[in-house]
């Protein structure tokens, strides 16, 4: 009797070193993801509505084909028309483990677009990837800002506009939403990080 208690004893203090602990727990930041849009291309738009399908960060020093963390999916829709001369709209927060990336990732779902004259023509969103050093901090909060551009490809074959990952701005601190982000902390290389050119096909309306 008194073996297998002492047994049950070891076991349970086994138990208790072995198992993992709040504390142990990966250390996580709040990273806010946000939008606006480079004025390029978009005056031909009467309203330009945006649905990312997924939206990650590459951990620095990871493989460049591995190493994706998903920080936001299927986010809402949000018309990047208006969201020009440094305005942005939030499209959510969420936990992300604290750590250094070099790169972020959009993934189109949808684009909606409205043209200001006529039926326009189609639309395209290319997934991009760009490279970008975002430090997330435990217990921190950070704002991701995404800034899309729209290039007017309808002067050659296939006559398209194309909705780009333009650039990628890390802010230091949270600020009232739609109003002038803060300085960029990261550096920016566009051409760093390639990715495929998956194409999501709008539909197109006129006035």
């Amino acid at each position: 009797m008194i073996f297998i208690l002492g047994a049950c004893v070891a076991a349970a203090a086994l138990l208790m070193m072995t198992a993992p602990s709040f504390s142990a727990r990966a250390a996580q930041g709040t990273v806010e993801i946000r939008v606006t849009d480079h004025r390029d291309g978009i005056e031909a738009f009467r309203s330009l509505i945006v649905v990312l399908d997924d939206v990650a960060f590459h951990a620095t020093g990871s493989a460049r084909d591995s190493g994706w963390l998903s920080v936001m999916r299927s986010t809402d829709p949000v018309d990047i028309v208006p969201l020009k001369g440094g305005l942005w709209a939030a499209l959510g927060r969420n936990e992300v483990a604290a750590g250094d990336y070099d790169a972020v990732r959009v993934r189109f779902a949808s684009i909606h677009g409205v043209f200001r004259q006529g039926p326009g023509s189609p639309i395209v969103g290319r997934d991009s990837a760009l490279a970008a050093k975002i430090r997330v901090v435990a217990g921190v909060t950070r704002a991701v800002l995404l800034d899309f551009y729209v290039e007017d490809q309808t002067d050659h074959e296939p006559r398209h506009y194309v909705v780009k990952l333009r650039r990628v701005e890390d802010a230091p601190a949270p600020i009232a939403s739609n109003s002038v982000p803060g300085p960029a902390t990261g550096e920016m290389v566009d051409d760093a990080f390639s990715c495929d050119t998956r194409r999501i096909v709008s539909s197109r309306q006129g006035q």
